[in-house]
C-alpha cells in the first residue's frame, strides 16, 4: 500500500484578536519567533505531509505570505482568507488543498507546540477509521454551576471524557461530504468533529500532548513564554534498554507478555522476558533511574516468576510520578527462533496496557543475525528497546 498524501490546512485567521503588548496574535514574537511559525515549522519538517495551507485575515494575506517565505517554509502552497468563524477558515483551506490528497489534517495555529509524535499517532488513526482527533484524558474533578450564585449543582464524572486538541485528520471524501451539505451557521462548530459526529460519522481518539496547549488568553501566551524560555518545549528524554537470556526446557516462552507455543522458554528469575525487560530498562533510563536490576534485584523473592508486565507497570508509575508520559516504544527481538512478526500486534497491545497506552505507541520488530552469536546459534533471545518521553504539564 502506497503511502497517503496528507495535507495540512492551518486555521490562523482566528488569531486576528489583539492583545498587548503583543498585537495580532499570529505575528506575536514567543520566544523570538512569529507564533504562527511554530506549528508550521514542526508540519514543515514532518515526513508525513506532504503541503500545507494556511488560512489568515484576508487584509494579512501579503504580510503572511512575506513572512513565510522568510522562514522557507517549502511546503506551503496556498495561503488563503480565513473567515470571521474558524469553521469557514478550514473550508476555505480545504478547498485550496492539492486535488489528489488522501488525507486532510487540521489544526489550530493557536497551539505552537504540536510534536511529530502527535502528528503521527492521528495520522495513523485516521488511516485506520477514517477520521481521528487527538485529545488527553480529563483529570481535574468537574462541577456543574447554576445561578443564583452561581452555586454547585452538580459534580460530573469525568470517566470516559477527554479534552479535545488539534491536529484531526480525516479521509479527504469525509470533508468533502460534510462540506457539501453544511450551511455556513454549521461552521459555528467548535471543530470538525463536531461536524463529523452530526453527520453519524465516527470519529477515533488517540492520545494527545499536555503540552499542545491553545494560546486563547495573554496569559495563556505568558505561560507559552515561560515554556520557551525554559526549554520545556523541547523537553523530550530518550531512554535505551537491552536484554538476553539463554533458552531453557523447564518454561514456557513468554515475550511482551504472550506466551508463545512451541518453543523452548528462557531461563530467568521472572519471566525472563526479555522484551518486557529491554522496555522497562529504557524507560528507567530516559528518566534518569539507572537498570532494572537496581530496582528489581534477581534475588529478590518476590520478582520470581513474576510476570514482566507486573515489573512494567511498576516502571509506568515512577515515571509519571516524575513528571513524564511516553511519546513512543521502539522494540527488536533479536532470535532465530520463533518468528516475531506474528506475534508482534499481540506484544504491542499486552505492552501497551501494562503502560498505559495507546497501541499505536508501541511498535514491536523482529530481526536475526544470520546465525551468528549466540542468537544465530539458537541459544537464546535478546531484545532492544527505545523510549521518547515528554513532560506532562502536571504530575498524575
Amino acid at each position: 500500500m502506497s503511502t497517503p498524501k496528507v495535507s495540512a490546512v492551518v486555521a490562523a485567521a482566528g488569531l486576528s484578536k489583539r492583545f498587548s503588548p503583543h498585537g495580532k496574535k499570529q505575528f506575536a514574537a514567543l520566544g523570538g519567533k512569529p507564533l504562527l511559525t511554530y506549528c508550521l515549522s514542526t508540519l514543515e519538517s514532518s515526513e508525513l505531509i506532504t503541503s500545507v495551507v494556511v488560512a489568515v485575515p484576508e487584509d494579512e494575506i501579503p504580510r503572511s505570505r512575506d513572512l513565510l517565505e522568510s522562514f522557507g517554509l517549502e511546503k506551503i502552497t496556498s495561503v488563503v482568507a480565513g473567515g470571521e468563524k474558524r469553521g469557514v477558515s478550514v473550508r476555505n483551506g480545504f478547498r485550496a488543498i492539492p486535488p489528489d490528497s488522501d488525507m486532510v489534517l487540521i489544526h489550530d495555529a493557536a497551539r505552537p507546540f504540536v510534536d511529530d509524535n502527535t502528528i503521527k499517532r492521528v495520522i495513523k488513526g485516521c488511516a485506520r477509521t477514517g477520521a481521528c482527533i487527538c485529545a488527553v484524558p480529563v483529570t481535574d474533578t468537574l462541577k456543574r454551576a447554576q445561578e443564583p450564585g452561581p452555586l454547585v449543582s452538580e459534580t460530573v464524572s469525568r470517566e470516559k471524557l477527554w479534552r479535545a486538541q488539534t491536529p484531526q485528520v480525516f479521509r479527504r471524501e469525509i470533508l468533502e461530504e460534510i462540506y457539501s451539505s453544511v450551511s455556513t451557521e454549521d461552521l459555528g462548530a467548535t471543530d470538525e468533529s463536531a461536524l463529523a459526529e452530526a453527520k453519524g460519522i465516527g470519529v477515533s481518539v488517540v492520545e494527545g500532548n499536555d503540552l499542545n496547549m491553545k494560546i486563547t488568553t495573554a496569559a495563556d501566551f505568558k505561560t507559552a513564554e515561560l515554556i520557551v524560555s525554559e526549554g520545556e518545549v523541547s523537553m523530550y528524554r530518550t531512554g535505551t534498554g537491552f536484554d538476553a537470556h539463554a533458552f531453557c526446557e523447564e518454561r514456557a516462552l513468554i515475550l511482551g507478555g504472550v506466551e508463545i507455543q512451541g518453543c523452548r522458554g528462557l531461563a530467568g528469575h521472572s519471566d525472563a522476558d526479555v522484551l518486557s525487560h529491554a522496555v522497562a530498562d529504557a524507560i528507567l533510563g530516559a528518566i534518569g533511574e539507572g537498570d532494572l536490576g537496581r530496582h528489581f534485584p534477581p534475588n529478590d523473592p518476590k520478582y520470581k516468576n513474576v510476570s514482566s508486565l507486573v515489573i512494567l507497570s511498576q516502571v509506568a508509575r515512577m515515571m509519571a510520578d516524575k513528571g513524564y508520559r511516553i511519546e513512543n516504544i521502539d522494540c527488536t527481538v533479536v532470535c532465530e527462533e520463533p518468528r516475531i512478526s506474528p506475534h508482534s500486534s499481540a506484544m504491542e497491545e499486552r505492552i501497551a496496557d501494562a503502560l498505559g497506552i495507546s497501541n499505536n505507541a508501541v511498535n514491536i520488530k523482529g530481526t536475526s543475525t544470520e546465525g551468528l552469536g549466540f542468537t544465530g546459534r539458537k541459544e537464546g533471545v535478546a531484545a532492544m528497546a527505545s523510549a521518547c518521553l515528554s513532560p506532562r504539564s502536571s504530575k498524575p
